[in-house]
């Protein structure tokens, strides 16, 4: 019996001492791979971006190829849910849900694991021109809690259980990418809704020009700049979003007809600036987050749906209303711009 006791508090030093090494591990952990592809950037997004395709080259699943697999939602868009249930514990059962998508860029998931473990991460796939192709990143993040740690401590740490799998499936991707198993033909703008919106009568204080695409951004402080103090010096007040007025808009001479304009409740009566009104009338909306300067799959989508729609090759107008102020948002991603289209 004292030879059980001892053998039994021994046992109880050693869980104490693994515990004790364990909490002092990160609570935190990231895996990060990358790969370059040499294929088409929408042929890669198209294989990062749409769980039909995830579902080719994801290494888990071709460990159980009698995984039961479902897709809800409109596949690539925000809400789209990828579940999996298997009886193998390499693959186990759980769900991934789109949260957030910038086109050609990036796609983030919520990523719930149900067997043989609970948990939650963070995931993402980006994309981004490289030499030789396009470089694709696949990352997780997540917490750990004591006894995960403890367990993943034996078996070299998270990056080294996860690292190999998501190496096998990058270049599972590669592969599917570069033999054209997985296309690029199909539209990678289909993550933008276009909505129809009653726009309101709006009076802008503005100031036009011809301008060059390169000096747009320049363009665009300067205008706002005279403008804003001008206003404050006559004690008009803003009453909306700025905004980029778009008449006309060459790709050929790289040269917009455009304004800066900024919505004021009076005229601040400033030399060089207009003071004009658009009616209110019926518009087409899309709700674009993400840099400036990678806007162009938005407006291809609404190219798109004009055609679809009959409303012509030309709108009548375009505006550009700039919701974040990038001063204050350093984050690209969380720029919000709406873009309107007025068609004839």
């Amino acid at each position: 019996m004292k030879i059980l006791k001892r053998l039994g508090i021994i046992l109880l030093i050693i869980i104490a001492i693994a515990f004790i090494y364990a909490a002092f591990l990160p609570s935190t952990f990231k895996v990060e791979r990358s790969i370059v592809i040499t294929s088409s950037e929408t042929t890669v997004w198209n294989g990062i971006n749409k769980f039909s395709n995830f579902k080719l080259w994801n290494p888990w699943l071709k460990k159980d190829s009698t995984s039961k697999i479902e897709i809800k939602g409109n596949d690539g868009t925000v809400g789209a849910v990828f579940s999996w249930n298997s009886e193998n514990k390499d693959v186990g059962q759980g769900e991934m849900t789109i949260s957030k998508v910038v086109p050609m860029s990036e796609s983030s998931y919520d990523l719930h694991f149900i067997k043989p473990m609970e948990n939650n991460s963070k995931v993402s796939m980006k994309m981004e021109k490289a030499e030789n192709g396009v470089k694709t990143t696949w990352m997780m993040s997540g917490d750990q809690g004591l006894i995960g740690r403890l367990f993943l401590s034996f078996m070299g740490g998270m990056d080294k259980v996860v690292g190999k799998d998501f190496e096998a499936g990058l270049k599972s991707l590669k592969e599917l990418c570069e033999s054209g198993a997985i296309k690029g033909e199909e539209s990678a703008t289909m993550a933008y809704e276009v909505s129809d919106v009653e726009f309101p009568s709006t009076t802008f204080a503005t100031i036009r020009s011809k301008v060059s695409f390169q000096e747009m951004p320049k363009y665009f402080q300067t205008s706002f700049g005279k403008i804003m103090a001008g206003s404050t010096k006559a004690g008009s007040k803003i009453t909306g979003p700025t905004c980029g007025i778009y008449y006309m808009y060459d790709e050929k001479t790289n040269i917009a007809d455009m304004a800066a304009a900024v919505p004021l409740d009076k005229d601040p009566k400033i030399e060089g600036v207009n003071w004009i009104t658009i009616e209110g009338k019926r518009a087409h909306q899309i709700n674009y987050f993400g840099d400036y300067k990678k806007m162009m799959p938005a407006y291809q989508t609404m190219g798109e749906y004009m055609k679809k729609n009959n409303l012509g090759d030309n709108p009548e107008m375009v505006i550009e209303q700039y919701i974040t102020n990038p001063m204050a948002e350093k984050d690209t991603a969380k720029w919000q711009t709406n873009i309107i289209f007025f068609t004839k």
